[in-house]
């Protein structure tokens, strides 16, 4: 009995570690499966970056998904670890697949800006006269180099603005734009700087859309007085 007695407490102190490595061990589990989803954020401001006055087009125009590189045809965000090596967050991943993504941002940025009389991302029983769409070739957290310093977020893309019914590119504006972030960047700064260099990109891709349109028209007025 004596030994008994003797063991008892040892039980007891090994069951109540035994119950906190438990609770401890369920705690961090569940924060390293928690998954977390990020969203792509066209800005809100309807003011074009350099001020250019306009007036809304009469124009319909179609925004299509944009085709993606199948590296990164994936709703886990990229991190390129090495020149030639991709690695995937497990728990870190985009909200909408990135086609759907950057068709809905473009497509929100028109209608902020009201550019164009009607723009869509659904194809009607009556056909737009023109279409925008384009390429993903890079969208991707990039670790420091020997070349680069920081971490940056770096996308690679190219827009086109197209006549609906030849198919004929009127428009196209390509990138290449790395954004540099804090050396102990969290993914939110991450996905700021890649909406940043959207907002930035898309503005600028608008821009040029509508400078041609309104030269054509110009164009048509003089030659039709």
């Amino acid at each position: 009995m004596k030994n008994l007695k003797n063991k008892r407490p040892t039980q007891l102190i090994l069951i109540g570690l035994l119950a906190v490595s438990f609770f401890l061990m369920n705690g961090c589990a569940s924060k390293r499966i928690l998954k977390k989803y990020y969203v792509l954020e066209p800005s809100l401001t309807p003011v074009l970056a350099d001020s250019v006055q306009y007036d809304e087009l009469p124009y319909s125009v179609l925004v299509n998904p944009l085709t993606i590189r199948p590296a990164f045809k994936t709703r886990q965000i990229a991190l390129r670890s090495k020149s030639n090596e991709l690695q995937y967050y497990v728990y870190h991943v985009w909200g909408e697949p990135l086609d759907e993504a950057l068709r809905f941002f473009i497509w929100r940025r028109l209608e902020i800006l009201k550019v164009f009389r009607e723009s869509s991302i659904e194809l009607t029983t009556k056909a737009p006269q023109y279409m925008i769409d384009g390429t993903i070739d890079l969208l991707e957290w990039q670790k420091p180099t020997g070349k680069i310093k920081k971490p940056v977020a770096h996308i690679q893309m190219v827009l086109d603005f197209k006549d609906f019914r030849t198919g004929k590119i009127l428009v196209e504006h390509a990138f290449d734009r790395s954004e540099p972030l804090p050396k102990k960047s969290s993914m939110n700064d991450f996905v700021v700087a890649v909406n940043r260099i959207l907002n930035g990109e898309v503005d600028t891709f608008i821009r040029k859309t509508i400078s041609k349109l309104e030269k054509d028209m110009a164009g048509h007025e003089r030659n039709n007085p």
